[in-house]
């Protein structure tokens, strides 16, 4: 049930009497509403959405679906209107992960959505119930930023309370950054040592000659939780706490990720952030000329691939 405010009116002719029902919202929420057929052709959306995408509301419902999709998407999504999967991968708009459409300036929009089927008398349709977003929300649902000191302490995680690699990203705050990822567990046995002061300095380093670099890594579990996935066969309490209704596999696997390392000087002296991106929930576009060559990549694509997205410009595309 949805709270309203109604105001009926009389309407009509002398001979035809009607009641016009004017019904507002009350609970302050902007829910926006769009519904669409297996074809993509818009039947019904909320004057709401007109406006957070720029469209007039009459242009918006003679658009189809695919017009306010980014590309390539826009061309690739037919088919999963019509034979939609029973599952689905982490960067699927059916998984309420933030995604995008495209505005009426070609401005990306990120936005949550929710996605339901109903049958009528003309055959399927789709009911999409669109929430804005945000895109710090659209960060922060792929990526967790641990802040370091150079010993290799993690002092903050950011947002704490993010569960992307399969536990709380708060639980890494005061471990040593090398419990959690796999390139500074490597150099800790490498050289026997917890401080990660050069393995930082050099990963610094190395961003400074080109901005914008990223590394392929694992992120782990803290030991304590991955103790607790080992007694969670044993029903310990301990276990069910850190765990709660996660499967014990779920945490256990290291998850690939890409990071990003910036240096930050402080009061109480330098600091390092490392931003941990979940690889399989990115995904990248590139726009190609007639020769295959690199016209525009964007900021996910250099991520994914290690380098800036600028410095992909003119390259061809069989070097990656």
């Amino acid at each position: 049930p949805v709270p309203v405010r109604a105001i009926v009116k009389m309407g009509g002719t002398d001979s035809q009497r009607i009641f016009v029902v004017n019904m507002a919202r009350t609970d302050g929420k902007d829910e926006m509403l769009l519904v669409c057929d297996t074809h993509g052709t818009i039947s019904f959306a909320t004057y709401d959405l007109s406006v957070l995408l720029g469209h007039g509301y009459k242009k918006l419902l003679k658009m189809k679906l695919n017009d306010l999709l980014p590309s390539p998407f826009n061309t690739l999504h037919n088919k999963w209107l019509s034979d939609w999967p029973a599952t689905y991968t982490k960067t699927s708009c059916r998984t309420g992960t933030v995604v995008h459409l495209k505005s009426a300036t070609n401005v990306q929009v990120p936005v949550r959505i929710q996605v339901g089927q109903h049958e009528d008398r003309e055959g399927t349709k789709h009911v999409v119930r669109i929430h804005k977003s945000s895109d710090e929300d659209f960060t922060d649902s792929r990526c967790v930023q641990l802040t370091v000191e150079l010993g290799g302490k993690v002092l903050h995680a950011n947002p704490p309370d993010s569960t992307i690699y399969g536990w709380r990203a708060g639980d890494a705050v005061g471990l040593h950054v090398a419990n959690v990822v796999d390139v500074f567990e490597e150099w800790r046995e490498r050289c026997g040592t917890d401080d990660m002061q050069l393995m930082l300095l050099a990963l610094v380093e190395e961003e400074h000659e080109m901005p914008g670099s990223s590394w392929r890594v694992r992120v782990s579990a803290p030991p304590a939780i991955l103790a607790a996935a080992a007694a969670k066969k044993t029903n310990n309490a301990l276990s069910d706490a850190l765990l709660g209704n996660k499967k014990a596999e779920q945490v256990t696997v290291p998850k690939a990720a890409v990071m990003l390392v910036e240096n930050e000087h402080t009061e109480d002296g330098q600091i390092m952030k490392l931003y941990l991106w979940r690889r399989d929930m990115l995904c990248g576009s590139v726009e190609l000329d007639q020769k295959l060559l690199i016209r525009k990549a964007d900021m996910v694509t250099g991520l994914i691939l290690g380098v800036p997205g600028s410095s992909l410009i003119k390259q061809p595309l069989h070097r990656f």
